[in-house]
């Protein structure tokens, strides 16, 4: 969570693919990044003036995910 928008934008520029969209899971953890609510809750509370709760989510489009090697399955 920052203020500064040249940090997100380069933090943004940097990301890389590395093949694997599980869609569901990202957006899920994002949203509870900028929340005000657990498992984080460092988000400011909603309706807080001057203040926009924006989530990227980079996709191709297809829900997939690595189980193969993940101890998670």
């Amino acid at each position: 969570l920052t203020t500064r928008f040249g940090d997100i934008r380069s933090g943004v520029r940097a990301m890389q693919a590395n093949g694997y969209t599980n869609i569901f899971n990202g957006l899920h953890w994002g949203w509870n990044t900028v929340a005000d609510r657990g498992p984080f809750a460092d988000g400011q509370p909603y309706g807080t003036e001057d203040v926009g709760k924006i989530i990227v989510l980079m996709t191709d489009g297809l829900n997939t995910f690595e189980w193969r090697n993940n101890p998670n399955r």
